[in-house]
């Protein structure tokens, strides 16, 4: 197993609320490892608690774009390959000169527009 693998696990697990022992898989066990931990749901959700990481991380997912510590950056190349892709699919001129947070509510919008 990867030491990427490894770090991932704990963190499903730690995520899920369950203990695992990484000390005898392979790549291809901690693969299938992996994949369980995805699909298992939270044994603190079962009870109706939520995790604090859990908590965090849906407050993010949550979190307008405009509130990003780095939503006033530039948008990336990706973000504005993905709007011009998006536009010209949309019939579109695309909006290039955008920031960060911008460009993830142009890619929503284009989103909806394009049924992408």
């Amino acid at each position: 197993m990867t030491s990427k693998q490894e770090g991932f696990i704990q963190s499903l697990a730690e995520q899920k609320g369950v203990d695992v022992d990484t000390s005898s898989l392979d790549k291809g066990s901690a693969s299938q490892k992996i994949e369980e931990l995805k699909n298992a749901s939270n044994q603190s959700n079962q009870s109706g608690s939520t995790t604090s990481s859990n908590n965090k991380q849906d407050a993010a997912i949550d979190q307008d774009p405009k509130e990003w510590t780095t939503g006033a950056e530039a948008a990336t190349q990706k973000q504005k390959g993905y709007i011009a892709a998006m536009a010209k699919r949309a019939g579109e001129e695309p909006h290039l000169n955008v920031d960060k947070a911008e460009a993830s509510k142009e890619i929503e919008d284009l989103k909806q527009r394009t049924g992408m």
